[in-house]
């Protein structure tokens, strides 16, 4: 039997095999795709932008609830292996890591002196010698 085209267009089965090729079938499914994608955006986007911790805790701490905190809040990971760390040291490890969290907080101390003397146009005691040049060099320690 020869093959024709009007045989072909009879077979509405091979030409459209997820239906019957209506436009209404085809955009429900691609409007049921598109709000499913959204719909996972806007889960996936809470999850990540969100810090659920952090309002729990502010919201324990507004009802007078602090001393739940570590009952109901589970640490993470890293805090556990912070504290198991800071356990392990030595008194004079302890007292060296604050003396150079302490060095620290001074040299950005006296960056953001600069930084705000530069905006409010106050005279500062540190900084360039020219005032034209905006950058601050740190040098860090040991490195």
């Amino acid at each position: 039997q020869k093959f024709t085209y009007s045989m072909r267009l009879n077979n509405s089965v091979d030409a459209y095999p997820n239906g019957d090729g209506n436009w209404r079938t085809k955009a429900k499914k691609h409007l049921t795709t598109l709000l499913g994608c959204l719909f996972v955006f806007i889960l996936l986007k809470n999850v990540a932008i969100n810090d659920y911790k952090a309002d729990t805790a502010s919201y324990m701490k507004q009802t007078g609830r602090e001393n739940d905190i570590e009952k109901i809040i589970p640490k993470t990971q890293k805090e556990i292996r912070t504290e198991a760390a800071y356990k392990e040291m030595t008194q004079s490890q302890k007292i060296e890591s604050l003396i150079s969290s302490v060095s620290i907080l001074q040299t950005e101390v006296e960056y953001l002196r600069y930084a705000l003397g530069n905006f409010t146009g106050k005279a500062i005691s540190k900084g360039p010698s020219n005032a034209n040049d905006t950058a601050v060099s740190i040098e860090e320690e040991g490195g």
